[in-house]
């Protein structure tokens, strides 16, 4: 299986691609450079015939939608930004959702922590970022790691995952191999960013 995941970073957009368990594609382009030019982000998926599954950059995330299903209020809830001035200035998530759909291509958005089912709904109330979607794949990368480093099933995976960010520090609580908990990044202080 051919797939790439894109994740919007504060600094760059990062394009990783896996064909089984060799790299393909691993480049980043400025956030700044990619704003200007969104094009790029559909030249990198076009440079390849076939990509079997294609992982969106899906911000807050919602359960897994296909992005030519996408509306203009799942874009709100991926952005958590409901006035339309505001959608549009989010390092260009929004902008380059919309080129993804107009291109027709076939990628999917992913959930954040907070759609997860592992997740009690108690610790959901009144919380709005407890994990964006690219944190919670950091987290299953984690959780293959333990898995690969201490010979173990995924129900034996039980750690804190803390990741720094430019901008932004999210804290993740994995137990018996399922995401629990989260605290997301536009609630903790960063390096460039004050929670």
């Amino acid at each position: 299986m051919k797939v790439l995941g894109i994740d919007p970073g504060t600094q760059s957009w990062d394009f990783f691609g896996l064909e089984e368990d060799k790299i393909f594609l691993d480049i980043s382009i400025p956030s700044k450079e990619l704003i200007k030019k969104p094009q790029k982000a559909i030249n990198i998926i076009k440079s390849f015939k076939t990509i079997d599954l294609i992982v969106a950059p899906s911000g807050f995330g919602l359960p897994i939608k296909e992005i030519h299903e996408l509306t203009e209020n799942d874009i709100s809830l991926i952005l958590m930004k409901f006035e339309k001035e505001d959608r549009n200035k989010i390092l260009g998530l929004g902008q380059i959702l919309r080129l993804f759909k107009t291109e027709s291509v076939k990628a999917v958005i992913i959930p954040g922590v907070k759609h997860l089912p592992t997740v009690p709904e108690y610790r959901k109330i009144n919380k709005i970022d407890m994990g964006t979607s690219d944190k919670l794949c950091t987290a299953v990368v984690g959780i293959k790691d333990q898995m690969e480093h201490f010979k173990s099933r995924p129900e034996e995976t039980n750690f804190i995952m803390v990741e720094i960010g430019y901008s932004f520090t999210a804290i993740l609580a994995i137990e018996n191999g399922q995401i629990i908990d989260g605290i997301g990044g536009s609630n903790i202080m960063g390096f460039r960013a004050c929670g």
